[in-house]
């Protein structure tokens, strides 16, 4: 099928649409109405954010049909609570085909009236009311990047506010209440995570507190909103677990960040079945990337597959379809020579289920290690430099053989010193009761699967060094 993006959007001139027009984001009308809208959201029935309530996600399917969603034949939601280990039903839910779907097949049109965009809103319902708040935030030391990420946050909840008043009200109703992210963990859950994820996860934690109190200078958000720790918590996990840019194919993503309706449904995968873009006109479309046969889930990319740290920090989830994870070497100081030989997290990683070591790591090691040794060897360091950045393979190969018994033996220390280093924690981790830190479960898990890695890492390194000898 073809979706007829004119007849679509011509369908949401009436019926259940008419509360999405371009006048709801009008300055004027909120700024008129900002007292009304607080005296009636303070009555209305609003979402029930607690962490035991089930999402209501049929009731937004139909809806979302209803205000001009064109999904394809044989696009799917489903339960998926069973299978994800969810507490109950109606917890967790992915997308499927019940058809087959060639590559590049159209799945899934949202029109922009559903959209939340953050560039939209700013410029239109937040003009003028939202500068103290901003001010505040770069008082915080909060990148500008992340205002946009605000933005959105403060449209969550002024549509919380407004209940069931809300054109937006089945949507926020669909939505989990429960997060396993860095927001939302207790600080002793930092303590019991690896250096790199604690890390991330502990950003994502102060991310929210700035947020949250930044909410102290919005005047059109009642008190009563403003001081409530926990929707604060659930409406910045909203926005960061389904907000997304769209990347104009140069690398660097736009400012505009974006919620979409529907197709934030769509899980996360490394080996994806569709991607998301943008027209023009703001229109969400949902592709596929592959050929994809009836009874497949459909996901798309949260970002690097080989980052399960970032995605756990940032989305709650432990991507066990990740092929490999950073090396977890910490405490190098970053240097651009260091950079442009493969100081990344992104680029040093450990593979899963060969327990191979990407050259990046032997690099990096390697570079370090000749830092710190006698004048003849910082001359090799620059020699060594000069190979990587020319790809001159042989000298660059002829340095690691000279020094293999070092990097190697180095490497083994480090893993050895992190297994250890896992065993501690998980050994923390297990004395605290789950009730008082309920993300406890998922750390194990994280941690387990870490352990897994850097075994098989264990194996190979142990047999070259023992070759060695």
């Amino acid at each position: 099928m073809k979706f007829n993006t004119a007849i679509l959007l011509g369908s949401l001139a009436t019926g259940n649409v008419a509360a999405f027009s371009r006048q709801s984001y009008t300055t004027t009308k909120l700024s008129n109405s900002v007292s009304t809208t607080m005296a009636t959201a303070l009555h209305a029935m609003t979402v029930d954010i607690d962490e035991s309530t089930p999402r209501d996600v049929w009731t937004m399917d139909e809806y979302m049909v209803n205000c001009g969603v064109q999904r394809a034949d044989g696009f799917q939601l489903y339960d998926s609570s069973e299978e994800t280990g969810a507490s109950a039903p109606g917890m967790d839910f992915s997308v499927l085909t019940t058809t087959d779907l060639p590559a590049e097949s159209p799945v899934l049109c949202v029109p922009y009236e559903l959209i939340l965009s953050s560039e939209e809103i700013r410029a239109g319902e937040l003009k003028g009311l939202v500068e103290p708040a901003e001010e505040m935030l770069e008082i915080l030391g909060v990148p500008e990047k992340q205002f946009a990420m605000f933005h959105l946050f403060l449209k969550i909840l002024m549509e919380y506010e407004k209940g069931e008043d809300s054109p937006w009200f089945p949507w926020l109703n669909s939505l989990p209440r429960t997060f396993k992210t860095g927001a939302s963990m207790t600080p002793y859950c930092f303590e019991c995570l690896p250096p790199l994820v604690s890390a991330l996860a502990s950003e994502e934690r102060v991310k929210f507190v700035n947020f949250s109190n930044c909410l102290q200078q919005v005047r059109f958000l009642s008190s009563e909103t403003k001081n409530n720790k926990e929707l604060a918590k659930w409406a910045y996990n909203i926005v960061y677990t389904r907000a997304f840019g769209n990347n104009d194919g140069t690398g660097k993503e736009e400012d505009n960040k974006r919620i979409v309706p529907m197709a934030d449904m769509f899980n996360h995968a490394t080996d994806t079945e569709v991607q998301i873009s943008f027209d023009d006109d703001g229109n969400c479309y949902a592709y596929t990337t592959r050929d994809v046969p009836a009874g497949s889930p459909l996901r798309m990319s949260y970002g690097c597959p080989t980052n399960p740290s970032y995605l756990f920090a940032t989305y709650g989830f432990l991507d066990e379809s990740s092929p490999a994870t950073f090396c977890k070497i910490m405490g190098i100081q970053p240097t651009q020579e260091l950079r442009n030989i493969g100081l990344d997290f992104s680029r040093m990683l450990f593979y899963k289920d060969t327990g191979d070591i990407t050259e990046e790591v032997w690099d990096v090691l390697l570079y370090t290690i000749l830092e710190d040794l006698e004048d003849d060897d910082r001359q090799t360091q620059t020699t060594f430099y000069n190979a990587c950045m020319q790809g001159d393979l042989d000298t660059k190969n002829s340095i690691h053989q000279q020094y293999f018994p070092l990097t190697s033996r180095a490497l083994q220390i480090h893993v050895n010193s992190f297994l250890h280093e896992l065993d501690e924690l998980n050994n923390k981790a297990n004395t605290k009761d789950i009730n008082e830190h309920p993300r406890i479960p998922i750390i194990l898990e994280h941690n387990a699967f870490v352990k897994e890695t850097f075994l098989r890492v264990k194996t190979n390194l142990d047999s070259m060094v023992a070759q060695m000898a």
